[in-house]
């Protein structure tokens, strides 16, 4: 009822799809107050665009359901791993251990990526040479392992341009994390070519994902559209270096958004990506199990990081 009689379809797309609950699957065309003829153009008398807009706004997010779910993902620079849990339930944590070729349960997995060019799909032709799109083989532990077999029996690493017939298809990512915010000083790791480090940081980001929402639909029976996730990122992050990481959890599929790929998009969570720093998540858990550490009112509680960075 707030809402203009007439309102343009384009601005309301062009709006909406900044914010944190957009979902067209959400929308039902027919409970929209809009008169759309074509591509005309309507205003709304006594509404500045301004105001239109922040009512649509108001009122699509008011469509979204809440979250049921949070699914958070420790992504790290060596070892990355999520848990869940219902929001209902937020202490009853769901933690994952059971990664494919894990010498020993442990609810990290590597932080690993290989390559192939050869499954790829041709980006450019010659008559000689052909360029590829790289796939990811496979990730993780699996990963970590062929590739360190790889290496012992002396298997080069493959760059993306080589000749067709010759060439391996192979490449291997690792520790691509500290692309986002790193000290000059220290040398950066190589990237096979054809792959950025926003393009590897989707794809672990897409693949860890698709297990998280596996697993929250075997043991909550909740689909990926109630999931809110949470991606922890170290204190020293800038904010650009947390843009990027936005970014990559849309490319990814986590989220909705303006950077999203179409083809990851259709399980997108409509929540808003919820950013932690990563001491404050640890002192935030130390403080909720205080009971179990023995810490009352007054007590000290030191955080320290043992990553494997």
């Amino acid at each position: 009822a707030e809402l203009p009689t007439i309102v343009c379809l384009h601005d309301i797309f062009a709006c909406c799809s900044h914010t944190p609950h957009f979902s067209k699957s959400l929308i039902h065309f027919s409970r929209l107050p809009f008169l759309w003829k074509r591509n005309k153009f309507c205003h709304t008398l006594g509404s500045t665009p301004k105001t239109l807009l922040a009512k649509v706004v108001k009122w699509v997010n008011s469509m979204a359901e809440p979250a049921r779910v949070v699914v958070a993902i420790d992504f790290g620079t060596t070892y990355t791993g999520f848990a869940f849990a219902l929001v209902s339930d937020p202490l009853n944590i769901y933690p994952h251990y059971d990664w494919t070729d894990a010498p020993v349960p442990y609810a990290k997995t590597k932080t690993v990526l290989a390559y192939n060019w050869a499954a790829g799909s041709s980006t450019s032709e010659s008559s000689n040479k052909r360029r590829r799109d790289p796939e990811v083989a496979s990730w993780g532990w699996p990963a970590f392992l062929a590739h360190k077999e790889r290496s012992a029996t002396g298997g080069a690493r493959y760059t993306g341009t080589g000749d067709k017939s010759e060439d391996t298809g192979y490449g291997y990512c690792e520790r691509f994390k500290l692309y986002l915010s790193h000290d000059r000083n220290d040398p950066l790791p190589a990237l096979p070519g054809g792959v950025t480090a926003q393009t590897a940081i989707a794809d672990y980001l897409r693949l860890i994902g698709n297990v998280a929402k596996e697993k929250v639909k075997e043991k909550l029976g909740w689909d990926p559209l109630k999931i809110q996730w949470c991606l922890t990122v170290p204190a020293i992050w800038d904010d650009s270096a947390k843009a990027a990481m936005e970014t990559a959890a849309q490319r990814a599929g986590l989220v909705r958004g303006t950077n999203a790929v179409e083809e990851n998009s259709n399980l997108a969570s409509p929540h808003p990506l919820l950013i932690v720093l990563e001491p404050e998540a640890a002192s935030l858990y130390c403080q909720k199990m205080n009971n179990k550490l023995g810490a009352g009112l007054g007590s000290c509680v030191m955080v320290v990081d043992c990553g494997g960075g």
